[in-house]
């Protein structure tokens, strides 16, 4: 009767083993693919090539490229000197920090969103009143 028992049981077994054997290298594959995916989406990469070009173009360039909404008042970019940038598959935020190099401008990123905001004077800043 055990031996009958167990016949059973093993023969079922072997059955779901199979699907089983090619079920966990697709889920490790598809897991890996989605992971991949994931940090790319992370990790934007921009290519900027602008000569003597505003700000403001620069800017737009990023926002196309990278899916993120800038935020800026429209006056403090009009007030920086043109640039000249040449990037090539660099992250946003290295792209920016060139961008803003030399410029009283500096930026915040959360989320998906980038501020553009002017630095301000620090407290111990010779020369500067600090309201």
């Amino acid at each position: 009767m055990y031996a009958n028992f167990t016949a059973k049981i093993c023969r079922c077994y072997s059955y779901a083993q199979k699907p089983l054997l090619i079920m966990k290298p697709t889920c490790a594959l598809l897991l890996l693919a989605l992971l991949e995916v994931s940090a790319t989406a992370i990790a934007q990469k921009v290519s900027i090539k602008q000569r003597n070009a505003t700000l403001k173009v620069v800017l737009e360039e990023i926002r196309k490229q990278s899916g993120y909404e800038i935020l800026y008042e429209a006056e403090l970019i009009k007030q920086v000197r043109n640039i000249s940038i040449t990037v090539k598959k660099v992250s946003v935020d290295e792209t920016l920090k060139k961008c803003l190099e030399n410029q009283p401008l500096t930026y915040v990123i959360k989320n998906k969103t980038i501020t553009i905001i002017p630095i301000r004077p620090t407290q111990n800043a010779p020369g500067h009143l600090y309201k």
